[in-house]
């Protein structure tokens, strides 16, 4: 989960106590289209995969960014 919060942290400037599962993007200012593909290309980055249509339009919140991560092996 570090490195999803620092992805966070940097983007959106979120604190980590900020940034729970439940965190969606209507709750966060700035979380709009072109950001949630600045997100999409960090996750893909940083955690050395590649996402699908399907995978990148259901990560609408951490809850389900993790959710995707984990399907793909990926340790939080």
């Amino acid at each position: 989960m570090e490195k999803l919060n620092k992805i966070f942290s940097e983007l959106f400037n979120l604190k980590p106590e900020q940034i729970k599962s439940d965190l969606k993007l209507a709750d966060v200012e700035g979380w709009d289209s072109l950001t949630h593909m600045e997100l999409i290309t960090k996750i893909e980055d940083v955690y050395k995969i590649e996402l699908d249509g399907d995978e990148i339009a259901s990560m609408l919140g951490v809850g389900e960014i993790m959710e995707v991560l984990r399907a793909k092996k990926i340790t939080l």
